[in-house]
C-alpha cells in the first residue's frame, strides 16, 4: 500500500517538477519520500532473513528512497532559487550544497557500515560522484561555467571516497562476524 503511494506520487512529481512548478513539486516529494521511507523501515536489509529476501524486497525500494532524497535536496534548492536564493546565476551556494553532500555521504555510510545496505550506499556515492563530474567539466550549455566550484567537486569526490570506503568496512566487518 506505501509503495503503491509513494509511486503514484512519483508519477505526479514527475511533470510538476519538469513544468518548473518547484513548490507544488517540494511537496509532492516530500509525500513521495515520507511513504517510501515508512516502506524501507520494513523492508531494510537488517530487518529481512535472507540474501535472497533482500535482493527481492529491499534493493529496489533501498535504491529509490536513496535517490529521491538526493532529489528532494535537489527540489528544495531549485524551490529556493526561485525565491531569490542564487549565487552566479544558480540556485543555492557552495557551502550548503557541501552540506547536503555530506548529509548524503553519511547516511550513505551509516547505511553501509550499521545496515549493509549497500544499494542505498551506491546511490549516495554515485550521486556524489555526478556532482564531481557537473562541477569539473565546463559545458555552458548544461551549467554556467561561472558558477563552477573546485570546492564542491572535491567535497563530492571525498564524500564519495568515504561512503566506498564504509561499502568496504561493511563487508570485511560481515566477513569477521
Amino acid at each position: 500500500e506505501r509503495l503503491m503511494l509513494a509511486f503514484a506520487l512519483n508519477a505526479f512529481w514527475l511533470p510538476v517538477f519538469n513544468n518548473e512548478f518547484y513548490l507544488g513539486a517540494f511537496v509532492v516529494i516530500i509525500g513521495y519520500l515520507t511513504f517510501l521511507i515508512s516502506a524501507y523501515t520494513d523492508l531494510a536489509p537488517t530487518t529481512l532473513p535472507g540474501v535472497m529476501q533482500v535482493i527481492l524486497f529491499s534493493v529496489g525500494v533501498s535504491l529509490n528512497t536513496s535517490w529521491v532524497l538526493v532529489a528532494t535536496f535537489v527540489n528544495f534548492v531549485l524551490y529556493a532559487g526561485e525565491l531569490g536564493w542564487k549565487t552566479n546565476s544558480v540556485a543555492g551556494n557552495v557551502p550548503a550544497a557541501c552540506g547536503i553532500v555530506a548529509f548524503v555521504g553519511y547516511l550513505g555510510c551509516v547505511q553501509a557500515f550499521m545496515g549493509y545496505d549497500f544499494a542505498w550506499a551506491f546511490v549516495a556515492a554515485w550521486a556524489c560522484m555526478g556532482i564531481k563530474r557537473m562541477q569539473i567539466i565546463p559545458e555552458q550549455t548544461r551549467f554556467p561555467v561561472k558558477a563552477l566550484s573546485s570546492t564542491l567537486a572535491n567535497c563530492a569526490q571525498y564524500t564519495a571516497f568515504a561512503v566506498i570506503l564504509a561499502m568496504g568496512a561493511a563487508v570485511v566487518k560481515m566477513a569477521i562476524a
